[in-house]
């Protein structure tokens, strides 16, 4: 696969494919200490970030967004209006937000790919899952919407991922009884993300991929189930 500019998008550092990542983690905490009074990230800042990268970069390879927090499970009826809206404004408007401010950098590129890590919860609502399960079918939604505004831009193509049961924080804090020794190592998904920006993801007709599609026939990939 040839050398990519991918931008990786996760809770705590925005983080490129190579040493750039280091200055663009120096521009986000700056511009966190200079607008301290917006506690989310803004348009503003997401259009900063996109002038910042171009200052490096004529184009963007990839987006792989990564950042998410769960809050905590709770009933509808108790849950808290602030939990809900600091969930929302991090696992929904901020990837809309970048994702937007980051789209003329993505069109330039020869072969483009943008990623949105989903959930097993994204595509119906669960019991005290709250926020993060709106995020989820949120996050699914606004996936589905951009692939199909630009369905005939050949030279971009944009996935839903849901990593199925995986050894994170957020896993072990959702399941706090469960053997972290039963799941799959974040490692294991590097294989998955890695096809997204291979040319077969290219004649895909889905757009909503489960970990369990890259261990079926090659042509299951092919068959578009997304909306089901």
């Amino acid at each position: 696969m040839m050398k990519k500019i991918l931008l990786i998008i996760t809770l705590s550092l925005l983080t490129s494919s190579n040493l750039f990542a280091e200055n663009l983690n120096w521009f986000f905490n700056k511009w966190l200490s200079e607008n301290g009074h917006h506690k989310y990230l803004n348009e503003q800042g997401a259009l900063q970030v996109m002038h910042e990268i171009n200052k490096h970069y004529e184009c963007l390879d990839g987006i792989i967004h990564n950042a998410a927090v769960l809050g905590k499970l709770s009933p509808l009826e108790s849950y808290d209006a602030s939990i809900w809206e600091e969930i929302l404004q991090v696992n929904l408007t901020a990837p809309f937000l970048l994702t937007k401010a980051l789209i003329p950098l993505i069109k330039t590129s020869k072969f483009a790919r943008i990623i949105f890590t989903s959930s097993g919860v994204a595509t119906q609502g669960r019991s005290f899952w709250g926020a993060y399960n709106v995020s989820k079918i949120g996050l699914k939604g606004l996936a589905e919407i951009f692939d199909d505004e630009f369905q005939f831009k050949n030279n971009l193509k944009i996935f839903s991922f849901d990593p199925g049961a995986t050894n994170t924080k957020m896993r072990a804090a959702a399941f706090p009884a469960e053997n972290p020794n039963g799941v799959k190592d974040p490692l294991d998904l590097l294989a998955c993300y890695e096809w997204f920006f291979e040319q077969e993801s290219q004649v895909s007709k889905k757009s909503f991929f489960k970990y369990s599609d890259f261990h079926l026939p090659k042509d299951a990939k092919d068959t578009d189930t997304s909306k089901s």
